[in-house]
């Protein structure tokens, strides 16, 4: 008996739905299966035009060299951008003639290198605040710096109560703070990481102070005055601290400080020198400095008298006169230095002096050398991202023939900086940084000196 099937309204839709179902899956299977097929054809296409692109780039390369005689060029990484470099430095006030040699020193290395291309295409460009030596002032100043003038670095000179109060700032901000000198020990003890210093800290200029006198003066009683800030504090503390490690054989007979606006050193003199010391060491500025040899000379003392590298500037002879001859004054840096290449330190310091008139110093070689380095750094880094400049200059080692060799900074920020002992000896002829016939000769220790030390030598 034939069953006839009567299908509802609903199961003809699942039906037909089913049905268009099976035909589009099949329609998508097919066209990916020949898609499958057309990506690997496509695949192997674009690998040979690949290949035929560098055969094209090596066929332009040649016909170039043919042409011009040298391969095509690669633009520089960092070509057309600008490494910002901010300076805090003393422009006016009694530190302004340290501000100033530090400003050329900065200048003239940015000039060198941006004329020799820039760091991987990247031109310098310095932008300058004066701190008059006021430590608010240099905090705002490098406020400015970083938020306004967009610097990838910064730079501080000189006062250690500057840097330790602008490096708050460039700690929060992430920045780099490369100082110019600032010996205070607390600069690079306080495990910030954005801290590199370029100079020596004041343990490292005790320490060779020291030692020259144990090696070539051998007193028995010493004596000392410092500025009353935190650079003849820190000093003082240095000194003390390694004089009892060293254990010289020394006795301590006096150590005496100032007020700042002291002119009459007359009667500290007198007080210090009636404990009888065999050297004097005094740690001060420039102008105190120099009040304190002019006394100490019309006194008529005539014991050995050291005095620090704040005084290693041929100012310090002009304001001294001939009373500075035969003074030993701790130098960082002076034009006579004997290693690592002498000629071409030589000649940087004759180029110096006919262009500014200005001695190759401690000053302008903190300047000149901390913008050579920070290049290096980000040439290393080939970025001008600071904190990829920090992380370079953290791990730099360099060779410098007018400084010296493996130059790098450890791991608190503290430079590999080489502090000398020098005297006021009469000039060479060929030493145009010199005033009445007197000038510094580089004399501790070996092999940086170029001349010896001169026991009794006095005006």
């Amino acid at each position: 008996m034939l069953r006839v099937f009567v299908l509802r309204k609903a199961d003809v839709v699942l039906i037909v739905l089913f049905l268009i179902a099976i035909v589009i899956g099949a329609t998508s299977l097919y066209y990916a299966l020949n898609l499958a097929d057309a990506i690997g054809n496509l695949s192997g296409k674009i690998e040979g035009v690949e290949a035929g692109i560098k055969g094209l780039e090596g066929k332009v390369g040649d016909l170039w060299k043919e042409v011009f005689g040298k391969p095509p060029v690669t633009p520089p990484p960092l070509e057309g951008q600008i490494l910002r470099i901010g300076l805090v430095l003393p422009l006016s006030g009694p530190n302004a003639p340290f501000g100033l040699r530090a400003k050329w020193g900065c200048e003239w290395a940015a000039e060198k290198i941006n004329e020799a291309g820039g760091i991987l295409g990247a031109k310098i460009q310095l932008f300058v605040e004066d701190s008059a030596g006021d430590p608010k002032v240099a905090v705002s100043a490098t406020e400015k710096l970083i938020t306004v003038d967009k610097c990838q670095v910064v730079r501080v000179s000189h006062l250690s109560s500057n840097i330790l109060a602008a490096m708050e700032i460039t700690e929060k901000y992430e920045i780099p703070l490369v100082t110019i000198t600032g010996s205070a020990d607390d600069i690079t003890m306080k495990g910030y990481k954005y801290i590199f210093r370029i100079g020596p800290n004041s343990t490292m200029a005790s320490l060779d102070d020291i030692r020259f006198a144990m090696e070539y003066i051998k007193p028995k009683r010493v004596a000392l005055i410092h500025e009353p800030g935190p650079y003849g504090t820190a000093i003082k503390k240095a000194w003390i601290k390694l004089i009892e490690e060293l254990k010289p054989g020394w006795e301590i007979v006096a150590v005496e400080t100032y007020s700042l606006d002291t002119v009459d050193f007359r009667p500290l003199l007198k007080k210090v020198m009636d404990t009888k010391p065999d050297i004097l060491f005094v740690y001060p500025f420039l102008v105190d400095g120099s009040l304190i040899v002019k006394q100490f000379r019309e006194l008529g003392f005539n014991i050995p008298i050291c005095v620090s590298a704040a005084c290693s500037v041929i100012d310090f002879i002009k304001l001294v006169g001939r009373d500075a001859l035969g003074v030993f004054v701790g130098v960082e840096y002076w034009a006579d230095r004997n290693y690592p290449d002498p000629k071409l330190i030589r000649e940087m310091a004759i180029e110096c002096w006919n262009r500014y008139k200005a001695c190759l110093d401690k000053d302008f070689m903190a300047g000149y050398i901390g913008i050579y380095i920070i290049a290096k750094a980000v040439e290393q880094a080939k970025s001008l991202d600071p904190k990829k400049i920090r992380d370079a200059l953290a791990t730099i080692h360099i060779d410098v023939p007018f400084f010296g060799k493996d130059l790098h900074f450890y791991p608190n920020g503290q430079f590999t900086w080489t502090y000398h002992m020098a005297q006021v000896q009469y000039a060479r002829p060929d030493e145009p940084w010199q005033v009445d016939g007197l000038t510094f000769h580089t004399v501790y220790p070996p092999p940086y000196n170029s001349s010896t030390p001169i026991i009794g030598l006095k005006p």
